[in-house]
């Protein structure tokens, strides 16, 4: 099963994210803030993260999810980055544009993991 870590401030995006996962039998682990983000990121490998789909701005910064991404690479570089704004930005293995689909985030998933 895979197992996905999202960040996202705003709490019904983030709430319809794990749903959608869920609903496609992946484990999910959720952050709001990039206080708590930071807190998961030497956590990650031991629980199995896969796949990290990361919001752009989470208030903190203009680069949140950069950021966020940048410690991810260097604490855990297996895990494969997804990222998610409504600006042009090019910082993951993926980046998904907002708004996005349940089908646009499934296909960049199973295109990270071959297919898991």
């Amino acid at each position: 099963m895979t197992k996905i870590f999202i960040v996202h401030d705003y709490e019904p995006v983030r709430t319809l994210i794990k749903l959608w996962l869920e609903g496609h039998h992946k484990v999910v682990a959720t952050a709001a803030t990039y206080e708590d983000a930071m807190l998961w990121v030497p956590k990650l490998i031991a629980v199995g993260v896969q796949v990290a789909i990361l919001d752009g701005s989470l208030g903190h910064s203009q680069n949140d999810g950069q950021d966020i991404a940048d410690a991810i690479r260097k604490a855990a570089p297996s895990i494969k980055i997804i990222s998610s704004s409504g600006q042009i930005r090019s910082w993951g293995d993926v980046n998904l544009m907002k708004p996005y689909s349940k089908e646009d985030l499934l296909e960049a998933i199973s295109k990270l993991t071959g297919g898991t």
